[in-house]
């Protein structure tokens, strides 16, 4: 060991710690005692962190109780231990500000940080005004649940076994906010038609259902202190409607609804046989509409991303400006809120291009064997390439990014 490492003001070791990433904090406990005491008062923050990839859980990982991520500023694969009380990891529905969202065998979704152990147990699935569980009489073991597509009448439903709805997705995403009380609300897409949003606080022990006057929500996203939901897409053709909450309000509170930018005709015109989703990017303020636009049978695969276009709002005209570029930024887009970072913070990153991973679940359930759709698109020229050398090798369940976390 350095004589020189126990010798550092602790105020600069503070300065230091403030430019590193995660792994590389981490390291700063292992230097000597000092260092080992300074990181951990220093409360690590993820202002400037390159996102990681959570890969799918191998055979290994759940022998060894693991989960294994891929950092893409160092190219980098490792493993984190899970504590032995996580539930069974079978997908991931969301990742916000370092924390996942995973469904159990039985559809209960928890808050899961995986570099803290931190797990919090979420309302149950049956707390939904259209779940009911069906169950063993003999020992209330669930062995059904019923969907109503009416809520107020559950004698009309569709019936299916734990195993199905984990499967086919009865949530779409989920995302969490904090208050100024440091208590935390999440807000969670659902139902088999993906119509409803509901929401839960820390203290709440079942789902509330929103009360909005449109349906139809694909999206849901924390940026600076609001929560941002899509609604009413119903066609390639609609707009949609951008939903803004506000959650120092109990319920949370829609506070402001923007029309969003038509879809993007001129690459659907030339991909007739697509679809597309919708995301939304906070950059300094400036919100960002993000489309991305699906192909049946590109490549030789069943579906793939084949292009990307971006509006910027205009806060003055509260219309969507095309934009060709983002400048040295770049957007990872997923199952994940959008994470912004800069080439220039990252130079292992590429400036004005998207990160994305395979969102689509029902393309990801019902072709499981394929290679999930991964890659990175630019702005400037429309080509898309690799960040992740074994992206080959990923199938089931798909990968979604995070950004760590204490």
């Amino acid at each position: 060991m350095a004589d020189w490492s126990c010798g550092v003001p602790n105020e600069l070791l503070y300065s230091i710690f403030q430019s590193l990433c995660f792994l590389d904090y981490g390291r700063c406990h292992a230097v000597c005692a000092n260092w080992n005491f300074v990181a951990k008062a220093y409360r690590f923050r993820h202002s400037r962190q390159s996102p990681w990839l959570m890969l799918p859980r191998s055979k290994s990982d759940k022998q060894d109780g693991t989960c294994s991520f891929y950092d893409l500023a160092h190219r980098l694969e490792f493993k984190i231990p899970l504590p032995p009380s996580t539930p069974n990891l079978r997908h991931c529905v969301g990742s916000s500000h370092g924390w996942l969202f995973i469904v159990d065998d039985l559809c209960e979704l928890f808050m899961l940080n995986p570099l803290t152990g931190a797990c919090f147990t979420l309302p149950s699935i049956t707390t939904f005004p259209d779940v009911e569980a069906v169950l063993e009489p003999s020992s209330s073991r669930i062995l059904s649940y019923r969907f109503s597509y009416a809520p107020i009448n559950m004698d009309t439903y569709d019936e299916y076994e734990p195993e199905e709805i984990v499967e086919y997705y009865y949530y779409e995403r989920a995302t969490v906010g904090w208050t100024s009380d440091s208590s935390y609300v999440v807000m969670v897409v659902h139902s088999p038609l993906y119509e409803g949003i509901s929401y839960a606080r820390s203290t709440d022990t079942s789902w509330h259902p929103m009360e909005t006057k449109t349906r139809d929500f694909q999206y849901i996203a924390f940026h600076d202190n609001l929560f941002y939901g899509i609604s009413h897409i119903q066609s390639r053709y609609a707009n949609g409607l951008l939903e803004i909450f506000d959650p120092s309000y109990n319920p949370p509170t829609m506070i402001k609804r923007i029309t969003l930018s038509p879809s993007p005709q001129r690459v659907l015109s030339l991909y007739p046989e697509c679809a597309f989703k919708r995301y939304v990017a906070n950059l300094f303020g400036e919100l960002f509409q993000v489309d991305r636009v699906f192909c049946w049978e590109y490549m030789g695969y069943e579906y793939r991303t084949c292009a990307f276009e971006v509006h910027k709002l205009d806060n003055d005209q509260q219309t969507w400006l095309n934009v060709k570029s983002i400048g040295d930024y770049s957007f990872f887009v997923g199952d994940n809120d959008v994470i912004v970072i800069s080439s220039i913070d990252f130079p292992s990153t590429k400036g004005n291009c998207i990160y994305y991973t395979d969102d689509y679940h029902s393309g990801v359930y019902t072709h499981r064997e394929i290679s999930r759709d991964l890659g990175v698109f630019s702005l400037e020229d429309g080509k898309i390439t690799s960040y992740y050398d074994k992206g080959s090798e990923l199938t089931y369940p798909s990968p979604i990014w995070m950004v760590p976390d204490l």
